[in-house]
């Protein structure tokens, strides 16, 4: 005797195959709601609640990354508020930087001008009676020294003015006594004729 298998009906979605439970009715206790089984065989509360289980967790997880990009937004733009501070801060000192080179600059050439305008003092001069003694500390002895500067240079420039005044005096005195007017002819020529 040979068996033959018959080929099986197809299944329907309730599982069920379609030749046979032909008297099951949806309402009796045996058979299943279909909207209760899923194809995957879970059940359509458990799959309700693990959906809307993962949709709170990516509602959750949204608002920690929102959280985390504002925080890292507000970091940024305060590095970015500090650098700009920073950076005039920087074009500041420069600046000053810059101004004081200059300032350098002009005052060492007012050292060498004054080096250079400046004779040396007598040797009758002596430099203790106007408070550039040993006993001096660093900062007075310096303020000692500048006073001693300043007072050698308008000395020196007073005995200029009035070595000019001696001198002009002088050509002055010398003109009139040879009996020059501007303007005349000189005596000797005067004596010719």
């Amino acid at each position: 005797m040979s068996t033959v298998a018959q080929p099986q009906p197809p299944a329907t979605p309730n599982g069920a195959a379609s030749g046979l439970d032909t008297n099951m009715t949806p309402g009796s206790p045996g058979s299943q709601d279909e909207s209760s089984i899923i194809t995957d065989g879970r059940r359509g509360p458990r799959r309700e609640l693990s959906t809307s289980k993962r949709a709170a967790q990516n509602r959750a997880a949204q608002r920690a990354f929102r959280q985390r990009k504002e925080g890292y937004i507000k970091k940024l733009e305060q590095q970015v508020q500090e650098f700009g501070e920073m950076e005039n801060q920087f074009k500041n000192l420069q600046s000053e930087n810059f101004t004081l080179r200059e300032y350098v600059i002009h005052l060492q050439s007012k050292i060498i001008d004054l080096k250079a305008d400046m004779p040396q003092p007598p040797p009758t001069l002596n430099l203790s009676s106007v408070g550039l003694g040993h006993n001096l500390s660093g900062a007075s002895a310096a303020a000692a020294a500048a006073s001693l500067l300043s007072n050698a240079a308008n000395a020196a420039a007073l005995q200029r003015q009035q070595e000019q005044e001696q001198h002009a005096t002088a050509a002055a005195a010398a003109i009139a006594a040879s009996g020059y007017t501007p303007g005349r002819r000189p005596i000797y020529a005067e004596r010719k004729r």
